[in-house]
């Protein structure tokens, strides 16, 4: 059994019986989120896991998919990893898991379903599409990046459906309980890593036996696997990673403010910087892990892009990150590029935050990450606006 079971138990007892002065304290709002969520959660997995049996006895022959040159891209959060994530995705030489499959359709079986429902919507005109488009764009049109059903997304979140991705962290506010997820290669018991690895690894397969026809390469954007380099290697041999750098004076203010936004759906927290003690932990690791395992490996299977080189330059960066590879580029996604290149052109993000408004001392951050600053040249000045 994949599912970690003795976590769940702990998280669900720890919620019960939390204490007053603490986030996972039993509030109405946390009440309320626990009474929707926890029996969508119940019901959705029992659906998930009956079709996820279902696939070794339908499609056993999934395990013998291979997955040849996959792209992992990694970094700390709000570094640039959506925005490299959702470009490269539009290449059809690759293939990446959208959200819809993360959350209702992580088994061979119910990805075919909800394909030949998607043909039949087309048929009749994209009823169902369009509906759930309006409705994504009323509930998160304050997001922090677009999100949708039909959008590449995160696949770590897939880990939810064996109790062992860091995403828990918004229902369970125990960081010291969920931290061995945060640091996986760094903290996470051997056993747990190949526990977890080889579910994901099956989650690949079963993508690309769908989805992978042609030879198309799996794409995938995770910052949680910022420390699960090693695990990359271990799992996928021939695997590529992009690691995204960010300022820090940018990223985790950023970072936090955006984990508060999602906070407030499921509990109150009892002080408006409470996530600021576990984001600076994760960001240590985040930062400096992958940047001292990558240089390791051959330059043909990694590579470590500054956030302010993308976003000035998107289309000569994936065109030297692409050569770096030894990938193709071809003359739609091309053609593509200059077109991004064009719309990208003098952006500016609408939001606006400082490390003092985040609950931060600006100097600290320097001092703390002067190494990062003095590699990549970072402003130290900067005054900065988030997308």
């Amino acid at each position: 059994m994949s599912f970690d079971f003795k976590l769940a138990f702990r998280l669900v007892r720890k919620s019960l019986f939390a204490g007053s002065q603490t986030d996972a304290r039993l509030t109405r709002r946390r009440l309320t989120a626990m009474m929707i969520h926890f029996p969508f959660y119940v019901v959705n997995q029992t659906i998930n896991g009956f079709c996820l049996l279902l696939d070794e006895i339908i499609f056993p022959g999934y395990h013998d998919t291979t997955i040849e040159d996959p792209v992992f891209i990694v970094g700390f959060p709000r570094s640039g990893t959506t925005y490299i994530h959702r470009l490269m995705a539009k290449d059809e030489q690759f293939t990446t898991i959208r959200f819809w499959e993360i959350v209702f359709a992580p088994s061979i079986t119910q990805k075919i379903i909800f394909k030949a429902l998607g043909r039949l919507d087309r048929r009749l005109g994209n009823p169902v599409s369009s509906g759930i488009r309006k409705w994504e764009q009323a509930k998160f049109k304050k997001s922090y990046h677009p999100i949708g059903f039909f959008e590449p997304e995160e696949d770590d979140g897939i880990l939810m459906h064996i109790f062992s991705s860091f995403f828990l962290i918004f229902m369970f506010p125990f960081y010291e309980e969920l931290r061995p997820l945060a640091r996986f290669d760094l903290e996470l018991s051997a056993t747990d890593r190949r526990r977890i690895m080889d579910f994901y690894k099956r989650c690949v397969q079963r993508h690309l036996f769908v989805f992978g026809k042609g030879g198309k390469k799996f794409l995938s954007k995770n910052p949680a696997f910022s420390t699960r380099v090693q695990s990359l290697q271990d799992t996928f041999p021939d695997a590529h990673v992009v690691c995204m750098v960010r300022n820090p004076l940018e990223s985790i203010p950023s970072e936090i403010s955006h984990r508060f936004f999602w906070i407030e759906n499921f509990y109150s927290p009892t002080s408006p910087h409470s996530v600021r003690d576990y984001v600076m932990d994760m960001a240590r690791d985040y930062y400096r892990y992958p940047l001292s395992q990558l240089p390791k490996w051959p330059d043909s299977r990694q590579a470590i892009v500054p956030y302010p080189v993308l976003v000035k330059y998107p289309d000569k960066t994936l065109q030297s990150l692409y050569k770096r590879f030894g990938f193709t580029i071809s003359k739609p996604f091309k053609d593509e590029l200059i077109k991004n290149q064009q719309n990208t052109s003098g952006y500016q993000s609408q939001h606006e935050y400082s490390p003092e408004k985040a609950g931060l001392e600006r100097e600290k951050i320097l001092v703390e990450y002067q190494d990062i600053f003095e590699k990549f040249a970072f402003d130290r000045e900067i005054t900065s606006r988030f997308p």
